[in-house]
């Protein structure tokens, strides 16, 4: 067989495994786009090693399911989006092992009232989730109302040619050196990762005290490309716009060159958990990793903010195990978990993420720990805790207001520690 024709095989293979995915025939300008798909939304209640291991097997081998959150605790639901075309199929299968479950209908082009609402006050990040324009916006007057506090920069640029910025927040009077590194929107669709973002570091300029004598660096949207996608045309939208030879995208949080391509993470380019094809081929997550070297080891927290589902998670995540350092990990995630239950009395999950959730390597808050020498390295998974990433409009107050307290609860335990470099 000539390798044109076993590449020609090869690709229609994957394109048919792909079927029930997203066929996006678009340009960058996001026009004329025909993104639109149904499904069911499953919640499932697990029961036994045998109906984990059987979830567990279809997480990893069936491309076309979207899982929203999978967890190998047992009293733990899961939530996975199944399109139309295999629903049938999946229906048999969870009845057939015995496993019990709710099902609605959910379309990806369903419109949110949130979206199309004007916003008369560029500070406000709390009435309505943000386009990309209006989060600039907001980062351009914060930047001229605290001039003294907060510097801008534009530090890459997305497939799409979209800014990527960074906002650092710092005492004018006496700078810090010890810094905090925040990321948010990796993961398109998780909109209340953004808005949590925005609104801690519209807290911190307005109260400085807050600052804890740390600079505080935040990329408050690290895939825009995918957010404004998500926001505009799929609101299921997880990963870059990056072209591949049959589908966009990749997962920037399988793309970090720390153990990449190894458990969870999959090969094809067509998966919501795609690798990439090569360690940091995309442009996002260049940004993440350059941003985590640059200053010389001075960064002494770093903290990837996700949805859905509470938890607060730490390395290690390519595997099982945890990090030698554990325990100062798991006092600081305790810390921000300790201090949103006693303010708004709330449950976070917490632990290393190989051993709560399932192993995902190429993730950044294991190469923020493992390669960037970051020693406090944590992924926050934001509310809701179910039902979906798109909380409604009366709810982000109050959610990014929680983040906030957990975040900062956070940095005071990792001021609080004696860490590498001090």
């Amino acid at each position: 067989m000539s390798q044109l024709l076993a590449l020609a095989l090869s690709l229609a293979v994957l394109s048919d495994i792909s079927a029930t995915i997203i066929n996006d025939n678009i340009d960058n300008n996001d026009s004329a786009q025909n993104d639109c798909h149904s499904g069911k939304l499953y919640s499932i209640a697990q029961r036994s090693a045998a109906q984990n291991a059987y979830l567990k097997r279809l997480w990893k081998e069936d491309s076309s399911l979207d899982f929203w959150r999978f967890s190998k605790s047992w009293d733990q639901d899961v939530e996975v989006l199944v399109p139309n075309e295999v629903d049938t199929e999946f229906g048999l299968g969870l009845r057939a092992h015995g496993i019990e479950y709710r099902s609605k209908n959910v379309s990806s082009c369903e419109r949110l009232e949130q979206i199309d609402r004007a916003i008369n006050n560029p500070l406000d990040v709390t009435s309505k989730f943000l386009n990309v324009d209006e989060i600039n916006g907001f980062i351009d007057s914060i930047a001229r109302k605290y001039p003294k506090l907060v510097e801008l920069s534009t530090v890459g640029r997305s497939f799409d040619n979209r800014s990527l910025r960074t906002v650092t927040i710092r005492n004018g009077e006496k700078p810090s050196k010890e810094a905090i590194l925040i990321d948010a929107g990796m993961h398109a669709r998780e909109w209340i990762a953004p808005a949590t973002a925005l609104y801690s570091i519209k807290r911190l300029v307005e109260n400085p005290d807050l600052l804890l004598n740390f600079t505080w660096i935040f990329v408050p949207l690290a895939n825009p490309d995918g957010y404004q996608h998500s926001l505009k045309w799929n609101r299921f939208w997880r990963k870059t716009r990056r072209r591949g030879f049959i589908c966009f995208g990749t997962d920037p949080n399988r793309n970090f060159g720390f153990h990449w391509g190894e458990s969870g993470s999959s090969i094809n380019e067509c998966s919501f958990t795609y690798q990439g094809p090569k360690p940091f081929s995309d442009s996002e997550t260049q940004v993440i990793r350059d941003l985590m070297h640059s200053r010389n080891h001075s960064i002494k927290f770093y903290l990837s903010l996700h949805s859905y589902g509470r938890m607060l998670l730490y390395p290690w995540g390519y595997n099982r195990d945890l990090h030698k350092n554990w325990k100062q990990l798991d006092a600081v995630a305790r810390a921000g978990y300790q201090a949103m239950t006693k303010a708004y009395n709330v449950q976070y999950r917490v632990g290393g993420s190989g051993k709560i959730l399932y192993k995902a390597a190429g993730s950044s808050d294991d190469y923020a720990i493992g390669m960037a020498n970051i020693p406090i390295s944590m992924t926050m998974e934001l509310p809701p805790s179910s039902g979906g990433f798109h909380p409604p409009q009366a709810k982000i107050e109050s959610y990014v207001k929680e983040g906030f307290t957990g975040i900062h609860a956070m940095a005071v335990k990792v001021r609080e520690l004696k860490l590498p470099g001090k």
